[in-house]
């Protein structure tokens, strides 16, 4: 918008850049964590979201019908780090027997 004003907007095509960027802070946060990891996380992270949810016209391009939720998501990255840090030294634990 020009002239240094504001304008409300909505929709797949305004989410997708926050959602990328959340992705970016997750990936910069945990760079070892593949990305079908982190889009695991964005998703289990998201915010509830019955406006999502409620409008028929997000209802099949929506994956969760949740809100992007950087600090959650964030914070769950840390979680899901741990556990996948302790299931490949199960791994590489089994590999060694």
């Amino acid at each position: 918008v020009f002239d240094n004003k504001y304008k409300s907007m909505s929709g797949t095509s305004m989410a997708a850049p926050q959602v990328a960027g959340v992705a970016a802070l997750v990936r910069g946060h945990r760079p070892q964590m593949p990305a079908w990891m982190v889009k695991q996380v964005l998703i289990a992270s998201a915010k509830d979201s019955s406006i999502v949810k409620n409008l028929s016209s997000l209802q099949s391009k929506v994956s969760s019908g949740g809100m992007i939720d950087a600090k959650e998501a964030l914070d769950a990255s840390n979680t899901t780090l741990r556990v996948m840090n302790l299931a490949n030294d199960t791994k590489v634990d089994q590999q060694a027997n």
